[in-house]
């Protein structure tokens, strides 16, 4: 059974159609990546598969069940995790603070002390700046911190929208890094990217989503795909 099975999304902001029949399935510990330039929709679909957008058709299931009714406090207490793209931190509250308000749900109060050593163990600074206030962060690191807040969360599923927006070269690989021990507690990943490449790194499946459809889909590992993405999506751009 596929975690999640979202088929023929749809949502409009009054005359503009942000997403226009878009259907993605994740298998349980899938790693999928989601590309496209600004404004193509992408984090529609993240908000919409949260619950933090109410006004849509189609259908969404999570784990078999039909979640479309849920709201988005519920869908977080099952183990469908958002990482927002703007991380919402609180600036004035220290990191470990910041760290523990992942955990308010029934489902991850149980894994706080579990969560809170792996998330240590994936980013050191966060343990080194745990009773610093947030503000204090750099980009990366604040980026760090909004990771780890979602790890608290306990998820089966997480979202990242944009995840390496902000975030030095140098850091990327540890960003990289600590993706790929998620893989090890069997948490399925959908990552949303503006750049090919990125995505391409740490997923196993890819989707290119531009003006509210998909116009690409499948493995990393199918050269001529990469291809065939490579030119119409960069081209595309280019055009922009």
């Amino acid at each position: 059974m596929a975690i999640l099975e979202a088929s023929e999304i749809r949502v409009s902001y009054g005359k503009v159609r942000a997403l226009k029949g878009v259907s993605l399935r994740i298998e349980r510990g899938q790693f999928v990546g989601l590309i496209g330039p600004n404004g193509s929709g992408k984090s529609t679909l993240l908000d919409t598969i949260s619950g933090l957008v109410s006004d849509w058709t189609g259908s969404l299931f999570y784990e078999g069940e039909d979640i479309s009714t849920l709201t988005p406090a519920q869908r977080v207490d099952r183990g469908l995790i958002h990482c927002p793209e703007r991380r919402h931190l609180f600036p004035f509250m220290s990191v470990q603070d910041n760290l523990l308000l992942g955990s308010f749900s029934r489902s991850a109060r149980g894994y706080i002390d579990e969560n809170l050593s792996f998330v240590f163990s994936l980013f050191p600074i966060l343990k080194e700046k745990r009773n610093d206030q947030a503000k204090t962060l750099s980009g990366g690191q604040a980026q760090m911190l909004a990771l780890g807040r979602a790890i608290l969360s306990n998820p089966k599923l997480l979202m990242l929208d944009e995840p390496m927006l902000g975030v030095a070269p140098v850091l990327r690989k540890e960003f990289s890094n600590a993706l790929n021990k998620l893989r090890d507690k069997d948490i399925s990943v959908l990552i949303t990217e503006q750049e090919l490449f990125l995505t391409m790194k740490d997923t196993e499946i890819i989707h290119v989503l531009q003006d509210g459809v998909f116009t690409h889909s499948g493995s990393t590992d199918e050269y001529r795909l990469k291809q065939d993405i490579e030119g119409l999506y960069f081209s595309n751009k280019n055009k922009g």
